[in-house]
Order: structure tokens, then sequence, then C-alpha cells
């Protein structure tokens, strides 16, 4: 199995992991409707994707989480962020690799909240 994707969903008190910066930047987040009867909407996606059905009633307000990892590929920006809530500093490796955010997420970031794997479908692989 090939891991598509490292998800971290905050845990409370670390719901900020989520928000803007204060120049404006944007956290690399992924969303997705957990409550939806619809298959297709609870499937983790970015905003841009999740914008085709945010006005579904029945998603309600979507499940958020910081991608570490997408399409296979490390997001250095969401490693980032979520280091600094750990540790001081950005992250060590100014090459990260997706073997260093399958390590270091389930170990080191486990402490934020829910570790998420999505398989290449999408689907969860593993919490």
């Amino acid at each position: 199995m090939t891991i598509h994707a490292v998800l971290l969903i905050p845990g409370p008190g670390h719901e900020k992991l989520l928000e803007g910066g204060k120049c404006g930047s944007r956290p690399p987040i992924v969303m997705r409707g957990d409550v939806c009867g619809v298959e297709a909407h609870r499937r983790w996606e970015t905003p841009d994707d999740f914008a085709d059905h945010a006005s579904c009633y029945m998603c309600g307000g979507p499940q958020r989480a910081l991608a570490l990892a997408w399409e296979g590929e490390p997001v250095p920006e969401g490693m980032d962020r979520a280091w600094r809530a750990v540790a001081v500093g950005g992250y060590p490796y100014s090459n990260i690799q997706m073997r260093h955010v399958l390590t270091v997420a389930p170990r080191d970031l486990a402490a934020l909240g829910t570790i998420v794997l999505l398989d290449e479908n999408g689907r969860e692989a593993a919490r």
C-alpha cells in the first residue's frame, strides 16, 4: 500500500495550527464533510476542491486538517508549522522526504492531535 497523504487533525488546544499567519499566510489545510451522507464529501480535499460541495447542508462545518504530505510528496509548510508547535525553530531538515514525514509525524507530532494516513484512493489507511 502506498501512502498518498499524511494529515494532522489538531487536538484540543492546538487549533491554532490551522489559523492564518500574521502576514496573511495560510497553512496547507485539507477539508472533508466528515458527517455527510455522500461518500464523495467525506473524502479529504483541498479547500478549492471542497468548495464544489461546501454548500451541502449535510456536510455542516467541515473537518479540517493540516497537510504534512499530499499526493505522495511532503508539504514543507505543514511540517514546519507542526514542528514549531513541538520544538524550537523550524523543521531541522532542509530536504524533507516522504520517509521523514512517515517517521516523524507519528512519533513526534502525535501529541498535537490525530495523525491520519491516506491511501492512493484518498481513503484512511490508518489513524
